[in-house]
């Protein structure tokens, strides 16, 4: 993970292991990231507005979910009507999983919209994912740009999002 700073880069690494595997909540897993590398002078990454990556996720989560549905991939669907619905709630972390991606008051509010919405899209990996899927023709290449478009715009969000916390929010 990389952490941009107007001076520095920090470049730290994630070890994941087991904790309390009898855990109440089922959240077993712990993780600690390790600084690994830091780098000076490191230049920002320009980011578009939190209010035009939005419009863009909007527009593509809509064509993501015509697309689903017309292929009878309700379970897919639903993760991109959610994604929508945490771009317009005032309390997005509580439509997800993952409700504990930012602490409380952290970030602005369109930033947790963005970071939840990217929680609630994100169908990538694993077995049975939205990337394991196969279409004929021209189906093929709508799928191919959709899933291109919602991959980037996902992690434009996450980064634009999260780094709202360093910039307050601008």
């Amino acid at each position: 993970m990389e952490a941009t700073y107007r001076e520095r880069a920090d470049y730290w690494e994630a070890r994941w292991s087991v904790g309390n595997q009898k855990a109440p909540d089922k959240r077993i897993w712990r993780v600690t990231y390790g600084l690994i590398a830091v780098r000076p002078d490191e230049t920002l990454i320009s980011v578009s507005p939190l209010a035009t990556i939005r419009h863009d996720l909007l527009r593509t989560l809509a064509d993501i979910h015509e697309f689903a549905l017309h292929h009878d991939l309700g379970s897919f669907a639903d993760y991109f009507s959610r994604a929508t619905e945490c771009l317009e709630s005032d309390t997005p972390f509580a439509l997800v999983y993952h409700k504990d991606l930012s602490p409380d008051g952290l970030l602005p509010l369109k930033a947790a919209q963005l970071l939840a919405a990217a929680n609630a899209a994100w169908v990538f990996g694993g077995m049975g994912s939205w990337n394991d899927l196969g279409f004929d023709g021209a189906d093929q290449t709508r799928y191919e740009s959709l899933s291109d478009a919602l991959f980037t715009q996902l992690n434009t969000a996450i980064y634009a999002a999260t780094n709202t916390s360093a910039t307050n929010g601008a």
